[in-house]
């Protein structure tokens, strides 16, 4: 327990949404991690700006602690890196001396977390310790169940997009073949009023013509019919006399 200890480091002042890989990162160099644990909040499990770094040995923690490594974003300010059992040694006094009475209550800002976090590190219980963990744990899986809601939610959207979408285009597609259709009846039409019209002319044509023909044989007609009347008469009255020549006449 004694060898944990000496082997783990605080580092601070880290960015309050940083990383275990980016601090992983950070130390590296100084030897094996064998693992980072960042640190919360008691009261609102809000991530505070330090970390602890647990090395395979304790050369390890002491080089870091020696030359500490630059604070993320900055050239040349280095992070403040304390042996772990130092800096529980260091808040164990301060909060004696807070319950004696002897703090002044004004330290320097930096030198250490504030005492709310303080009192907050040491004074909460097992029991509490195992409620929030399960109010987090309860909700962790609500965020995940809504999650999941939320993807089968994106999933059937997408899917409603893609039918939206497919009868749209079957929707652009009757469309086009119902206006196809529609030139196709209209140049129908217009071929057959061209055909009907076609057809009115030709029949004007043949009517002239005809007019034209009877027109131009009707005086011939009128002069036969004339010469065959007066055949006709001739026939009759020759006729007649013939008659009256040869019936004898028979006296009583």
């Amino acid at each position: 327990m004694q060898a944990h200890r000496a082997a783990t480091i605080l580092a601070r002042p880290l960015p309050r949404d940083v990383g275990e890989q980016h601090v992983q990162g950070l130390f590296a160099g100084y030897g094996r991690i064998l693992r980072v644990r960042l640190r919360f909040q008691q009261s609102n499990l809000q991530q505070k700006d330090s970390a602890y770094v647990e090395f395979a040995d304790t050369a390890s923690a002491d080089a870091a602690v020696a030359s500490p490594p630059l604070q993320p974003g900055s050239s040349s300010k280095a992070l403040e890196c304390l042996h772990k059992q130092d800096y529980e040694k260091h808040q164990r006094s301060v909060l004696q001396s807070i319950s004696a009475g002897t703090s002044t209550g004004k330290r320097k800002q930096g030198s250490a977390d504030s005492t709310g976090d303080n009192a907050g590190d040491f004074g909460m219980d097992l029991e509490q310790l195992r409620k929030r963990s399960k109010t987090t744990s309860d909700k962790a899986k609500q965020i995940h169940e809504l999650q999941v809601a939320l993807q089968k939610e994106q999933a059937a959207s997408a899917q409603l997009k893609e039918v939206t979408k497919q009868a749209r285009q079957k929707e652009a597609e009757a469309i086009k073949l119902a206006k196809q259709a529609q030139n196709e009846l209209i140049s129908k039409g217009v071929e057959l009023a061209s055909v009907k019209g076609q057809l009115d002319a030709a029949n004007r044509r043949a009517n002239m013509k005809a007019d034209q023909v009877h027109a131009q044989y009707r005086p011939k007609i009128q002069n036969l019919e004339a010469q065959i009347q007066q055949v006709k008469n001739a026939l009759e009255t020759e006729l007649s006399k013939h008659t009256k020549r040869t019936t004898p006449k028979f006296e009583l």
